[in-house]
């Protein structure tokens, strides 16, 4: 359990009682007028609630940590403890140039996702030090299916190198408000639940701090009782993450059902489900009911730890998954965007990724360092010396995203986890 603060507060930094809480007057301006311009949609359709944000201290250094669920969520727990916060931020979104350039107006900083970031960590010291709040989502990525993700010793190494003060969020209809994989949102109110300061003693460990932020941070995502919620198109996008029918396993045969938004169905085995506010899909036929989660759980048991796409296929020819077209980016080492480096057929087989025809790209499982989905959709693959962006001409991107994943977890012998 965390303990009384062990570690004084940075009095003679305190934000609070410098001009505009620390910030440049124009990056003060720019957060003030989102605040204020954000107000309406908060308190109107969004419904957003706080709980025990009234705790938050006004002043010193301090650790904002939220579960993470919706491209929102920066905003919304953010916006409650009323005094600007630092962002640490994916660095895609940062590269765009109108929204990165808002983006740091408002006080984010770029981190890159699953690698060692030795320049964002030296900045986020020096907000830290200067009694800044900061905002860290430790679990990385938004959640898929609403499920808390499984953190890390990175997040409790950090608490105890800071000797931070730290304040839990937890959103807790985050979820159901805006799923990951969903185009649209839900009319469903967003709840925050806020808990700290909390502090620990220097004889705290890593895992120990790690482990009450996990368990702060696991709560079940619900639908407050009393209030109205509906949504509409709620199966828009539901068949890019379930890239196979949780029936009959056929791959890329869900669809949006053509009269109605609010149900998928299999073009294969005709199984139709209606999917609702809290992501049950409820059969309309002879077929199980169940929840996202739970349909998810179904295609990655089914497919398992090395995924093949056709078990045939790949027992003559050594293929895991093909798309007839494609190609393959990487980052710019230089400036902003990705450059193609490979057009053509992509095909995964038990040694990696290789695209083109004649004289193909290929990226071996080993070499990979982390896959990761960015916004859009768009799954990217780091290497030790480069970003890679997948872009397939057929099939769901999410659907290659997690071959790679799983095959690239497999080869390197590496714990299971889900895409992030």
């Amino acid at each position: 359990m965390a303990t009384d603060p062990a570690h004084p507060p940075h009095d003679a930094s305190s934000t609070s009682r410098r001009p505009f809480y620390g910030l440049g007057f124009w990056n003060w301006l720019i957060y003030r007028s989102t605040w204020l311009a954000i107000l309406p949609l908060l308190r109107g359709p969004i419904r957003l609630k706080g709980f025990g944000h009234d705790k938050i201290p006004q002043s010193g250094p301090l650790l904002l940590l939220p579960d993470h669920h919706t491209m929102l969520d920066p905003f919304m727990a953010g916006w409650l403890p009323v005094r600007p916060s630092r962002f640490m931020t994916s660095e895609q979104p940062l590269k765009q140039p109108i929204l990165g350039r808002w983006l740091r107006a408002l006080g984010s900083f770029p981190k890159k996702k699953f690698v060692k970031d030795r320049a964002s960590m030296l900045e986020l010291q020096g907000y830290y030090d200067e009694g800044h709040l900061i905002t860290i989502f430790p679990a990385g990525a938004r959640s898929w299916d609403g499920r808390p993700a499984k953190l890390g010793t990175g997040i409790g190494r950090l608490v105890k190198r800071l000797g931070a003060t730290v304040v839990l969020s937890r959103l807790v209809t985050a979820y159901y408000f805006w799923p990951r994989w969903a185009t649209y949102p839900r009319f469903v109110p967003v709840h925050i639940e806020y808990e700290g300061p909390l502090t620990w003693p220097d004889s705290a460990t890593e895992e120990e701090i790690t482990a009450v932020i996990q368990q702060g941070l696991a709560s079940v995502q619900r639908i407050p009782e009393g209030y109205v919620t509906f949504g509409l198109r709620m199966a828009h996008g539901l068949p890019a993450f379930l890239w196979a029918c949780p029936s009959c396993f056929s791959t890329d045969a869900l669809r949006v059902h053509r009269r109605n938004g609010n149900r998928v169905v299999c073009v294969d085995c005709h199984a139709q489900w209606a999917v609702e506010v809290d992501t049950t899909l409820r059969a309309q036929r002879d077929h199980p009911s169940w929840t996202v989660a739970e349909a998810w759980d179904r295609l990655a048991d089914h497919f398992g730890r090395r995924p093949v796409a056709d078990r045939e296929r790949f027992a003559a020819e050594g293929v895991v998954l093909s798309a007839g077209a494609g190609q393959l980016l990487r980052a710019r080492k230089e400036g902003r965007g990705f450059e193609a480096v490979a057009l053509g057929r992509l095909v995964l087989t038990a040694e990696g990724l290789s695209v083109g025809d004649n004289d193909p790209w290929v990226i071996r499982f080993e070499d990979i360092v982390a896959v990761s989905v960015e916004l859009g959709n768009k799954v990217q693959v780091r290497t030790a010396d480069a970003l890679y962006r997948m872009v397939p001409g057929d099939g769901s991107v999410l659907k290659w995203g997690h071959f790679v994943h799983e095959w690239r977890c497999a080869v390197q012998d590496l714990p299971r986890s889900p895409l992030g």
